[in-house]
């Protein structure tokens, strides 16, 4: 869900010797996978972003998710995008603000059932510790717009990850 560059304490380039727009480009996303004896769910989210300055990026992701239930006969694949913004204050937190949408099929085990889709409006921070060229990093998220009806089994979205 976050970026190498941008998370990875903010990467500092040289705003006065007007870096060009590739100096100024990250690439980076999140991976999930859970599994247990009847369920399975994969995640896949590349994000690319932009460093406004060296504090404040923003950026684009799509994600695919496959979900599996075999006590309830689910099996989906769903689909969306974000984006985000995300603010480096001191030392290495950020803050985050991010819209994400979703598509997906809420009773994929009734045949010809409407898809449909889900949008969250997350705002949160997190910490991102440098190990070398890579980093470690922590984030907390909450829904702002999380109801009953969601898909979603809670408005909070925690994350640890490594970025390379």
């Amino acid at each position: 869900m976050l970026c190498d560059r941008a998370v990875n304490a903010q990467k500092e380039i040289n705003m006065d010797s007007n870096p060009g727009f590739m100096d100024r480009v990250y690439t980076g996303g999140g991976f999930s996978f859970s599994s247990s004896s009847s369920t399975t769910y994969i995640g896949v989210s590349p994000i690319v972003g932009y460093m406004l300055t060296n504090k404040l990026s923003v950026g684009v992701g799509i994600n695919y998710q496959y979900f599996k239930d075999k006590f309830y006969d689910v099996d989906d694949h769903r689909y969306g995008g974000n984006v985000f913004v995300m603010q480096m204050l001191v030392y290495r937190l950020f803050l985050m603000g991010q819209y994400s949408f979703i598509n997906l099929n809420p009773a994929p085990q009734i045949e010809n059932s409407p898809r449909q889709t889900w949008t969250r409006f997350l705002i949160g921070g997190g910490l991102s510790q440098p190990l070398g060229k890579a980093s470690i990093n922590f984030m907390a998220l909450y829904d702002i717009t999380y109801d009953n009806n969601s898909p979603y089994a809670s408005p909070w979205v925690i994350g640890v990850f490594i970025s390379i």
